[in-house]
């Protein structure tokens, strides 16, 4: 068997060497290949379908939840307006009540005079200071020149009378 020389085996240890580099870099080479079309294929998989099908729920989603505050809003606003309706309600109630409460306390403080519970059923609009129409009349015992009076005092005098209503003239303040 012939003895390589030291050229040779130089050589022999070259060629060697370069063989499993190149076996090593093909390795390399493939595994990187095989890396970038498995990014190429994810990338454009996450572009094209999991993206959109994602920001497409999530846009259903946020129209959801602003569709459910629109409605939140819109019974709210209802339920204020109720509100408000029951408050100006219970004032005016309240102010009723008042407003019988001193009449009750008059009551006892007129002696003989005749009381006669009515209301203010129309005020002229040409002459809403001057007079107004009330509730009773001849048949309730109501008769020209009576005071008109309420919880707070004097308001008037009768000027004319009908059957069931009568004009109150009213006093100037």
């Amino acid at each position: 068997m012939p003895k390589f020389n030291r050229v040779q085996r130089i050589l022999s240890l070259a060629i060697v060497i370069s063989i499993i580099f190149g076996c090593g870099m093909f390795a390399l080479r493939q595994n990187a290949l095989s890396n970038i079309g498995y990014s190429a294929f994810t990338y454009i998989k996450y572009g094209l379908i999991d993206y959109p099908l994602t920001s497409l729920g999530g846009a259903f989603s946020d129209f959801a939840n602003l569709w459910h505050a629109y409605s939140d809003n819109e019974y709210l606003q209802e339920q204020l307006a109720q509100q408000r309706t029951y408050q100006t309600l219970y004032e005016e109630e309240r102010n009723k009540n008042k407003e019988l409460e001193l009449l009750i306390d008059m009551q006892g403080t007129l002696g003989d005079a005749k009381t006669i519970s009515c209301r203010v059923i129309d005020r002229s609009t040409s002459a809403w200071d001057q007079t107004v129409t009330i509730s009773a009349g001849k048949l309730q015992g109501v008769k020209e020149n009576m005071i008109v009076s309420t919880s707070e005092g004097a308001v008037g005098l009768v000027e004319t009378v009908q059957t069931s209503t009568s004009i109150v003239r009213l006093c100037e303040s």
